[in-house]
């Protein structure tokens, strides 16, 4: 089954702007869906003093989560969604805490500030890629792990661990999706059919 590229946040970034003597704090961060809540009941209990925290989360299938908090339908959480899917990012959520200053902002104004509130702590959060690549593990004779390492470095494989055991040398890793088949050639012409290989599709980072 093939596993798409994803994007998501690599860490937290933050943004801010007051329109109309309404103050918003927006702040971002990787999260997974059983992580959202507490994330959120962290702030509520950090921002006591606020009128509303809207947020919205999008998920690796598809899935998203958002809330207006009870701002007007659709200012809120529609707006930090468009915020996320517009820079294809999942398993990722941002949050914007609002003060009221006193002044109405309408609905459209509302909506465009939550908005830039929320691109504002997305484009200031470091991103990673996660791309289609596979696990490896492998065992290699001892006298044959210099052949099978000049194999990996030009695969561009990154190694995780290497173990010596009874058997030779244990290694694992992640290994760009492109290269799998000829990771098990190379093993199996450097150790002469001696090594082993197992692989199992997943996402590497870039």
């Amino acid at each position: 089954m093939d596993v798409p590229a994803r994007r998501t946040l690599a860490g937290e970034g933050t943004g801010q702007l007051q329109e109309r003597r309404s103050r918003f704090l927006a702040l971002a961060r990787p999260l997974s869906a059983e992580e959202l809540e507490p994330w959120l009941s962290q702030l509520r209990s950090q921002h006591t003093d606020a009128r509303h925290i809207v947020h919205a989360w999008r998920g690796a299938q598809g899935q998203s989560r958002s809330s207006d908090d009870g701002e007007p339908s659709g200012t809120g959480g529609t707006p930090c969604l468009g915020a996320l899917d517009r820079l294809g990012l999942v398993d990722s959520a941002v949050a914007v805490v609002r003060w009221y200053g006193g002044v109405p902002l309408g609905a459209a104004n509302l909506a465009r500030a939550y908005g830039r509130a929320a691109q504002g702590a997305l484009a200031a959060a470091p991103v990673r890629v996660l791309l289609p690549g596979y696990a490896f593990r492998l065992l290699v004779p001892f006298w044959q792990m210099n052949a099978v390492q000049r194999h990996l470095n030009l695969l561009g494989a990154r190694e995780v661990e290497r173990v010596r055991t009874e058997g030779g040398v244990g290694v694992s890793g992640w290994l760009p999706e492109q290269h799998a088949a000829a990771l098990r050639e190379a093993v199996a012409d450097a150790t002469a059919g001696h090594g082993e290989v197992e692989l199992a599709q997943g996402l590497i980072w870039r």
